[in-house]
């Protein structure tokens, strides 16, 4: 079980399987795992295609880059005339939008890429919090709103950003300017590996893709193995999982890297999160109010270190009522005891 957990740390990190050709199974060492994206193998480039996950149809790519070495400058010349938006490799500026963008890019030597966060106080990879020190990573606006001017003055070749719902319109903004936005759609993997199958993103801009594919294949086997560990667990404990934004608990839908996380852990969910709805692979999240969240929580074993402070400050704060309602009891004995000398004596 400890091996297994251990793993949380890069999978955390890091979020319909699209069709693979016959060219993208040379670029994927276990391609069933890979989510939400293709890397297609052509003559003198690559083609990466960003699928729409969890939806009814995830087959059709969302967005196509054609990914060109910097050093093709004919080649990159000709296909403008096929390809909206091209890419040219290894890329040395970025802005990633996400804690969870960092790691690939860490694990790939590639730290130095980074030249812009929204709201670098929440990193806190000791490689990046270097880069930030000497001025070379530069705060980009408040958490995931950019700020259009600073990422201008930055001059990256391209922004890795999210979208939760709609894409947001300050996307549409850059990518009219020239810089190319993609969307990284990990957090909506339904598997631990196809959310860490995104680091072949940062491999192909990078251009290390062979060592992408290395270091996946690692993960790819060191998961199986803890996963196979675990089930000769003594104990199969409750895990409350989720988190909670603005006085509510949004805890992960039962199609879930998450929930298939904890499942391969050989945990157990909560029942009421097992009842989370799901409708034609798509995720739907069970929210409820931060009140009835407690209640669960202080039941499971296992619990997400934000949530486990509040559990913390639950028990203590029900400790507190305890002995007041006990000095409170006690001082109304005392007071009784008197009012009874005091009756008798009077008497």
């Amino acid at each position: 079980m400890k091996s297994f957990l251990s793993l949380i740390y890069i999978f955390t990190l890091f979020a319909s399987t699209p069709l693979f050709s016959q060219e993208a199974k040379a670029i994927f060492s276990h391609p069933e795992f890979v989510e939400g994206f293709n890397i297609l193998a052509k003559k003198g480039y690559k083609i990466l295609e960003i699928h729409q996950i969890n939806t009814i149809d995830n087959k059709s790519p969302f967005e196509t880059y054609a990914l060109v070495h910097k050093d093709s400058i004919r080649l990159i010349k000709a296909l403008k005339k096929k390809y909206k938006n091209i890419i040219r490799i290894p890329v040395e500026k970025m802005i990633v939008t996400s804690t969870t963008h960092l790691p690939g890019i860490e694990m790939l030597q590639g730290s130095e890429t980074v030249v812009g966060f929204p709201g670098t106080d929440y990193i806190s990879s000791a490689s990046f919090r270097s880069l930030i020190k000497k001025g070379s990573l530069k705060e980009m606006g408040h958490q995931e709103q950019l700020n259009i001017e600073l990422v201008l003055a930055a001059a990256p070749e391209l922004i890795i950003g999210y979208a939760v719902g709609e894409k947001p319109k300050i996307y549409e903004t850059i990518a009219n300017s020239g810089i190319p936005v993609i969307l990284n759609h990990d957090w909506l993997a339904q598997h631990p590996l196809g959310k860490a199958s995104w680091i072949y993103l940062y491999g192909a801009l990078l251009n290390k893709l062979d060592r992408a594919d290395q270091l996946f294949s690692n993960i790819h086997d060191q998961y199986l193995a803890a996963k196979k560990l675990a089930t000769h667990a003594a104990e199969t404990p409750t895990v409350f999982s989720g988190a909670m934004y603005k006085d509510v608990w949004y805890a992960p839908g039962g199609k879930s890297w998450a929930a298939q996380f904890i499942q391969d852990a050989n945990a157990f969910r909560e029942k009421l999160l097992l009842s989370s709805a799901e409708i034609t692979n798509q995720i739907k999240g069970l929210s409820m109010n931060s009140e009835q969240a407690l209640k669960i929580a202080m039941q499971a074993k296992m619990r997400s270190q934000g949530l486990g402070k509040l559990v913390a400050k639950a028990h203590l704060e029900a400790r507190r009522k305890q002995a007041r309602s006990e000095i409170n009891q006690m001082e109304d004995n005392y007071i009784a005891r008197l009012h009874g000398h005091s009756g008798t004596e009077n008497a």
